[in-house]
């Protein structure tokens, strides 16, 4: 209930937040200054792929790990708190277990972001035994911009062509990550 001072923080979300304020508190407990630990938390970049800004500009490129719809939430939540420019959430799904166990639990996990692209699942050698379709999951979802995308190159070109100010938020536990870092590292030379 004491008063300890203020901090800041580079990363954003209300989770990190919450995840700052443990430490906070075990760090003044043990004695560490309150310059160090503002210092520290200020320094803090984040785990990697969890927000990782891989291109900023006029068009920014963030590579994020968010496969879970309550993770989704919390990405975007955090993101709203920085990107004030057209927002697209680019996902793709991990594992068609999960996706058949959490369907129910995407509805409404896009909330706040202008565009939802779905890519195919990121099956992790699964088969897909349980009938999951890109199809019920944008119906899940029930995001009014959303769309679904089979290849790369179709997304490569949607970054290539968008004409204003945007953040593409690649989420996902698979191989998205690579996608995201291949159109950070050429998006000098597509634009």
């Amino acid at each position: 209930g004491d008063e300890f001072g203020e901090f800041e923080l580079s990363i954003p979300g209300n989770h990190n937040i919450q995840n700052a304020l443990p430490v906070i508190y075990l760090a003044k407990k043990y004695g560490i200054s309150k310059e160090r630990i503002a210092q520290k938390l200020l320094n803090f970049k984040g785990a990697k792929r969890r927000y990782d800004i891989l291109h900023s500009d006029k068009i920014r490129i963030i590579d994020d790990y968010a496969h879970h719809p309550t993770e989704i939430k919390a990405t975007i939540q955090g993101a709203k708190t920085i990107e004030k420019n057209k927002t697209v959430a680019i996902f793709q799904p991990h594992r068609y277990s999960r996706v058949n166990f959490l369907l129910n639990e995407f509805k409404g996990s896009f909330e706040g972001v202008d565009e939802v692209i779905l890519m195919p699942v990121f099956s992790a050698g699964e088969k897909n035994e349980f009938g999951v379709t890109l199809e019920k999951l944008k119906e899940k979802i029930g995001h009014k911009h959303c769309t679904i995308v089979e290849k790369n190159e179709e997304i490569e070109k949607i970054v290539e062509s968008e004409s204003e100010s945007a953040t593409f938020l690649f989420m996902g536990a698979g191989n998205i990550s690579s996608l995201a870092h291949t159109i950070a590292e050429n998006i000098g030379r597509i634009r």
